[in-house]
């Protein structure tokens, strides 16, 4: 796929050490362009990020473009309609998950969160499905905090394919 560059390619193939040396290295900014390109996939470079790279790296990239991210990146969804953040969820640890929504508070919308994949799972679905009630229960308590109940209310009966929503399961 010619779109993606040596960075995603790294993302995707590299190792811990490499790419954090990588990260290091950049000497030019990443573009907020940069994190709009998709591939033949509809993948931008925080789905590779995501999806591909072990924590530290992520951690760090995130530290690194935590300027550039905004709302809308984070809700690109590929052709699966999963955002980076479904990557992030199905792939990576609780904790981890629960210090970078921490730190990404801002960028975690009331859309993002209601944004549903091709089989009608939501953030909180893919949560919930990998036994992580703690980080459902924080992202809960957050949404309550910043944008009212009647977003939590609606996020609790969004139904998948299956019709199951989070308080049927």
């Amino acid at each position: 796929d010619e779109s993606v560059t040596v960075l995603r390619f790294m993302l995707r193939f590299g190792t811990e050490d490499t790419l954090l040396n990588l990260l290091q290295q950049l000497t030019q900014p990443v573009a907020a362009a940069d994190l709009k390109q998709t591939d033949r996939y509809g993948r931008t470079l925080l789905h590779d990020l995501t999806q591909h790279a072990p924590e530290p790296v992520v951690k760090a990239a995130v530290q690194y473009f935590k300027r550039k991210v905004e709302p809308e990146h984070l809700e690109a969804q590929d052709v699966y309609s999963w955002t980076p953040l479904h990557h992030l969820f199905q792939v990576h640890s609780e904790a981890f998950i629960l210090e970078l929504t921490k730190h990404l508070d801002k960028q975690i919308t009331p859309r993002l969160l209601t944004l549903q994949d091709h089989r009608g799972a939501t953030l909180l679905h893919v949560l919930y499905h990998r036994g992580f009630f703690r980080a459902v229960t924080e992202i809960l308590k957050r949404i309550s905090y910043h944008s009212g109940d009647a977003l939590k209310q609606r996020l609790l009966v969004l139904q998948d394919v299956s019709g199951m929503s989070l308080l049927h399961i």
